[in-house]
């Protein structure tokens, strides 16, 4: 371990840690090596990340090097930042992370506020499920953000309801949001209809998972990750069952990987479903399809 960033060392000042802990980071393949040194640092010496620049002539104290050499060097071995720092923000949320579940990337945040945006201003009291919901942070972020919402939330996993459950806790949503330990639809209580079903399912194609980055190959629940021989055998489930899981006018929306929207599109182009729109992410990759219920007309 280089001697600057040693627990050894009784002290160190900050600016000479950073740069030299940042090129160590590089050298390593980390993809944002500065980025992720500062949440590491806030982490350890609690200097607010956009901050951390005004204290280079700082000395860091023994306990707070150790600390930081530890956290380097499970970085270095490329195991998530989120995982590192335990937590990551999602729309207001503070969303616990771990292994047992998928880390919340900013594209799902897209797939929440479109929920969002469609729920205000509802007259009746909205139910939302959250189909794989892993740390449960889709439905934290719609119940927090629609005040008459009330969530289901299912995932296989007992160990990512677990997560889920502390998280739940943790965000003051308790008796807002129901957790069922279900393989997607098939353990809900059968009677459940719902307003919106929301999912971010595996997708991507299992021949792919090996060529992964190794935060997500490495650390990431195989479960959350592979969608398949092709990525789309979770959207061909909700495509078949997500219909009679929901009320009159009732909405599904689903976030999918780049390049699978058109045969999403296709593959709810039957008698069940009305395609109502896309929403991109930050790249213009088509993320979230949204797909209204056709309400049977009895004879």
């Amino acid at each position: 371990m280089p001697e600057h960033i040693s627990p050894r060392r009784r002290q160190v000042r900050l600016s000479l840690l950073r740069d030299r802990a940042r090129r160590e980071l590089a050298g390593a393949g980390v993809p944002d090596p500065e980025v992720d040194l500062d949440w590491l640092i806030e982490h350890v010496t609690a200097i607010p990340r956009l901050e951390i620049p005004l204290h280079g002539d700082r000395l860091l104290d023994t306990d707070q090097l150790d600390r930081l050499h530890r956290l380097l060097e499970r970085r270095r071995a490329r195991v998530p930042l989120q995982h590192l720092i335990g937590w990551v923000p999602f729309l207001g949320a503070r969303i616990e992370v771990g292994p047992s579940a998928l880390i919340p990337r900013p594209e799902t945040e897209l797939l929440a506020r479109a929920v969002i945006e469609g729920l205000r201003g509802a007259e009746e009291a909205p139910l939302v499920l959250d189909l794989g919901t892993g740390t449960g942070c889709l439905a934290i972020a719609i119940a927090i953000a629609v005040d008459s919402a009330v969530c289901h939330a299912a995932d296989l996993s007992e160990a990512a309801l677990d997560l889920a459950r502390r998280n739940v806790e943790r965000n003051g949503l308790h008796g807002r949001i129901h957790l069922h330990p279900s393989d997607w639809f098939s353990r809900l209580p059968p009677r459940l209809r719902v307003d919106r079903i929301v999912a971010n399912p595996p997708y991507i194609p299992s021949g792919e998972l090996d060529a992964l980055e190794p935060e997500v190959r490495l650390h990431d629940p195989r479960l959350a990750l592979d969608g398949g021989p092709d990525g789309l055998d979770p959207c061909r489930v909700l495509c078949r069952e997500g219909r009679r899981h929901l009320r009159p006018g009732g909405e599904l929306l689903v976030e999918v990987g780049q390049g699978q929207a058109p045969e999403v599109r296709t593959l709810f182009g039957n008698g069940d479903w009305e395609y109502c729109g896309t929403g991109r992410d930050l790249g213009g990759i088509e993320r979230i399809l949204r797909f209204r219920g056709k309400v049977r007309l009895s004879v």
